[in-house]
């Protein structure tokens, strides 16, 4: 693809994103050295252009920078919070799914992510049962709640589990955290894409870069945003990834190994005491070996 189809593509892209949030978009109008769209919510409106040359696609707004519209648009396009909007103000898409992980920051434990997919009328029926954002809820509602969605067979959602192991394995392989979360979050909206019919993905946002799946799925349109909890399909996907990851600290304490969460001070001893009782290589199938903390623990 040249730079001018490339140009092209970004902002078709852009253009069905804009309009899937209930903007009104304009048809693309070709110029001497961009193509460009015009963006409308009354009484605002702004262009979206998209320039070619030598030094490949930029893409800028021109708009008045104090309204509503034009921080919307910069933040979906720049890849920063998408709005500003109370929870109670939030219009969530018809049909869409969710995605979003857990234990990232956590140096004993997997890395889950789970995808949700969501249809406008199960809505309702998922804020009832007390779906909301994972880090409002304490661990014995997430397997309440959890557990409701799962014997629930309207709900359709995918879930990866990397234990340590294979984390560290993957890690060395990736040798980038944001290249392995594009991954994982590609592979279990794969899963939902292909066995659902929906057009629109979001994604608690982990990086500014967008997903690779994107470019499997031409006709969706995906969106990475902060706060992504808000959205009730997200929020669903962060109860049921939190609940694999917790789980996963119960089984080792039946067999066992008690483990604290996070990465503090008090996990540096925990893992010093795992070393003392079971080895080293016991402590390699427990934690994410390329934290700062594995270092600090075997140092001392």
């Amino acid at each position: 693809m040249n730079v001018k189809e490339s140009a092209k593509q970004t902002l078709s892209n852009y253009a069905k994103q804009i309009s899937d949030f209930g903007f009104t978009v304009s048809n693309m109008e070709m110029k001497q050295y961009n193509y460009e769209i015009t963006i409308e919510n009354p009484p605002n409106k702004l262009k979206l252009q998209s320039y070619f040359g030598k030094k490949g696609v930029k893409t800028i707004i021109q708009g008045n920078k104090e309204t509503a519209l034009y921080n919307s648009i910069y933040s979906l396009v720049f890849g920063e919070e998408l709005f500003e909007n109370k929870e109670s103000d939030l219009t969530e898409p018809d049909n869409y799914i969710g995605s979003d992980e857990s234990g990232k920051g956590d140096f004993f434990g997997p890395l889950v992510v789970a995808a949700v997919h969501v249809e406008k009328k199960l809505i309702p029926e998922l804020k009832k049962i007390g779906v909301k954002d994972s880090k409002l809820i304490s661990d014995q509602q997430i397997s309440v709640i959890a557990g409701k969605m799962y014997r629930n067979s309207k709900i359709n959602f995918a879930v990866l589990k990397i234990v340590p192991e294979k984390y560290n394995l993957l890690y060395s392989k990736f040798l980038n955290l944001n290249k392995m979360m594009d991954w994982a979050h590609s592979k279990v909206i794969t899963d939902l894409l292909e066995s659902s019919n929906s057009k629109k993905v979001i994604t608690d946002k982990f990086s500014k870069a967008g997903l690779s799946v994107q470019n499997n799925f031409p006709d969706v349109s995906f969106t990475q945003i902060s706060k992504g909890e808000r959205y009730t399909a997200v929020a669903a996907a962060s109860i049921i990834a939190r609940d694999h990851f917790n789980q996963w600290f119960i089984d080792q304490e039946n067999s066992g190994i008690s483990l604290l969460k996070g990465a503090s001070a008090l996990v540096e001893e925990k893992g010093r005491e795992v070393v003392n009782y079971f080895g080293t290589s016991e402590l390699d199938k427990l934690c994410k070996k390329h934290f700062k903390t594995y270092n600090k623990v075997l140092d001392n």
